[in-house]
């Protein structure tokens, strides 16, 4: 944003009496660019369409650091001006469960553990109001809940699938945090992916509802005669999006045990109104990440990073996030007594005949003279 503009402009028009000023100076904006996604297979910000088996839960621990976030710009030199954030670090407690096959409801509660910016300044104050930046406080509550609408269609091997997902926040951060929006938001996205094997296509697109629009950087603007809002930045409805691959080494001969699964992400959102889309890039936002996951058995590592595309408040130039998870489950998929990671049939049921009983495939000829065991009297 330009700090010099916006400082002569809202310096001008308070010298002038009689107008009615925009009255609240907190942000009540959530403006921290991530939202931790709660389905254990997850990559940053895409999820699979495939909901969790009846009653597998998993919940897990996020962090994420942003490096200069929301700062204000010189307009002739577009040089950094004021740090509104410089630092900022916060977590997500997030949990899952499935039902039916079809549904999974999750929860997020993210929290603020530190950020720092400059101090307030009288051009930060003429154009932020007076802001007092909390180091540690709690975020919007999340509900997220899933529908498959199409499970995969080529069973276990993945093939095409396609779900609705919707993301309630509820005022429960703190205004002043950059992390509360100070009513209740609601996100729709429709989720679609393609998976064959090793790789998947995974797409999201949506429609995002704030309870109230919010002005930022606008404290000393007024209001119009007609009693419009003429600030420029100004958020509300959006249109969120998503495009991303997720690749399984193993199958490329590059992870023998198949504990990796590799992502590449870009995310982001347009305005939808008050201001309609590409009409103010500093509205938009283009997130482009990378990250990997490692599994052992129900626990999960990922860490990932992202660069900002676009210039658009709340884009970060570095953003680094770690995540550690956990979703408890049965490891024997046929339940023949020996667990998936040395059944070299997973999907078919050790016949424990007493030949060749701890591979975990049934043998259905044992001396292979082409009769089968059910038959053969030797």
């Amino acid at each position: 944003m330009r700090l010099s503009a916006l400082t002569l402009s809202a310096a001008a028009l308070t010298a002038l009496p009689g107008l009615a000023f925009a009255a609240d100076p907190v942000p009540s904006l959530d403006l921290r660019g991530f939202h931790a996604p709660t389905d254990p297979a997850s990559g940053i910000y895409l999820e699979p369409a495939r909901s969790p088996a009846t009653f597998d839960w998993n919940t897990a621990l996020w962090m994420n650091y942003v490096y200069r976030p929301v700062v204000l710009r010189d307009p002739a030199t577009n040089d950094v001006a004021f740090r509104v954030i410089g630092h900022q670090l916060t977590g997500d407690l997030t949990a899952n469960i499935g039902f039916a096959e079809r549904l999974a409801l999750g929860i997020d509660l993210p929290f603020l553990i530190y950020q720092t910016g400059d101090d307030p300044t009288a051009a930060s104050r003429r154009v932020l109001g007076e802001t007092a930046i909390p180091s540690q406080a709690l975020g919007d509550l999340g509900l997220a809940a899933k529908f498959t609408v199409v499970p995969p269609t080529a069973g276990e091997l993945g093939g095409f699938a396609l779900a609705l997902h919707e993301r309630l926040t509820f005022p429960t951060g703190d205004d002043a945090s950059f992390l509360g929006e100070g009513h209740v938001t609601s996100e729709t996205r429709v989720l679609a992916e393609y998976r064959l094997v090793a790789l998947a296509v995974h797409g999201a697109l949506g429609f995002k509802v704030r309870g109230e629009r919010e002005s930022f950087a606008c404290a000393n603007v007024p209001l119009a005669s007609d009693g419009s809002d003429p600030c420029e930045t100004r958020f509300g409805n959006e249109l969120p999006f998503g495009l991303g691959i997720a690749v399984v080494p193993q199958a490329l001969g590059l992870d023998d045990e198949g504990r990796w699964t590799w992502f590449l992400e870009t995310h982001g959102y347009l305005p939808l109104a008050p201001v309609a889309p590409f009409e103010d890039a500093r509205l938009t936002e283009v997130q482009l990440g990378a990250a990997a996951r490692y599994a052992v058995r129900d626990f999960s590592v990922l860490a990932g990073a992202e660069t900002a595309l676009s210039g658009g408040i709340g884009n970060a130039p570095l953003r680094v996030m770690a995540s550690l998870g956990w979703a408890p489950r049965v490891h024997d998929a046929d339940g023949d007594g020996i667990e998936d990671d040395v059944d070299q049939c997973r999907e078919l049921a050790e016949d424990k005949d007493g030949f060749q009983d701890q591979d975990g495939c049934p043998e259905g000829d044992n001396d292979e003279d082409g009769v089968v065991d059910a038959d053969d009297r030797c």
